[in-house]
């Protein structure tokens, strides 16, 4: 029975990645081969992404998780851009889970008066050794390519514990998690920067997830909400997606969003 789940789940995500995909400009992969790419991802033992979600429980969670990291390599194209950019975020609920995308671009692609990019400007990242290393603040700030941001309101129990900096050997790093624990609660901020045509997306459990769409300021944000009580808030602001996670209420995450 589990394994009938298994496939289901793989059939799924495989349904929902190439349905996006066909949504976003052409990379240089097809998107069949984008898809085994994925798998291959999946199935290595070695995988430092893999060992880097180990602790946390084999579920759909874990693998939307996962999920995201893996798109966000397909979708994002080597080069910069100076112009603003927008942000859509969408939900669509299939049969016992929900899909969840978030797709930017440019404000002159939205107008339509860009054309549409070259093959070559989009890849998937292979063979590319990163690992995770636990640092102090000061450390971080610089092994890191961009100014971390440290929120001003946190619940006042707790304590920024240390940063996980996660790089390839001789490089600064584009993606860092802030930890902080209290007595009885911790939460984490990812902070990682993107490039233009940034694309991600996630399955979660219907009957075990709540799923919001969060606005403040100019911002629009994707609220979790899961069974065992974790929140989770992430979102893009430019050329930098966050997200919190952890014990918190509803009201706590987004105030510690707000002051980021």
């Amino acid at each position: 029975m589990t394994d009938q789940k298994n496939v289901n789940f793989d059939q799924l995500m495989k349904e929902v990645i190439l349905e996006e995909i066909e949504k976003c400009p052409p990379p240089r992969l097809s998107k069949e081969e984008a898809w085994e790419a994925i798998q291959k991802k999946l199935r290595e033992n070695n995988n430092p992404w893999k060992r880097f979600f180990r602790s946390k429980k084999k579920s759909l969670y874990t693998s939307s998780l996962i999920l995201i990291l893996l798109l966000t390599a397909i979708l994002i194209p080597q080069n910069g851009s100076a112009f603003s950019k927008v942000t859509e975020i969408f939900f669509k609920v299939k049969g016992p889970v929900t899909q969840l995308f978030t797709r930017v671009s440019s404000q002159t692609d939205q107008k339509g008066k860009n054309p549409p990019p070259d093959s070559d400007q989009f890849s998937v990242v292979e063979g590319s050794e990163i690992v995770s290393v636990q640092m102090s603040l000061e450390e971080a700030k610089n092994n890191t390519a961009f100014p971390i941001k440290i929120p001003k309101q946190v619940p006042s129990e707790f304590n920024l514990m240390n940063v996980t900096v996660l790089q390839q050997q001789n490089e600064k790093s584009d993606n860092i998690y802030l930890h902080f624990r209290s007595d009885t609660r911790s939460f984490s901020i990812n902070e990682m920067t993107i490039g233009d045509g940034f694309g991600s997306g996630s399955i979660v459990d219907t009957d075990d997830t709540k799923v919001e769409k969060v606005l403040w300021y100019d911002r629009e944000a994707s609220l979790l909400t899961f069974k065992n009580g974790i929140v989770k808030l992430f979102w893009v602001d430019q050329n930098l997606y966050y997200s919190i996670e952890g014990q918190l209420t509803k009201e706590e995450i987004i105030q510690i969003a707000k002051s980021l």
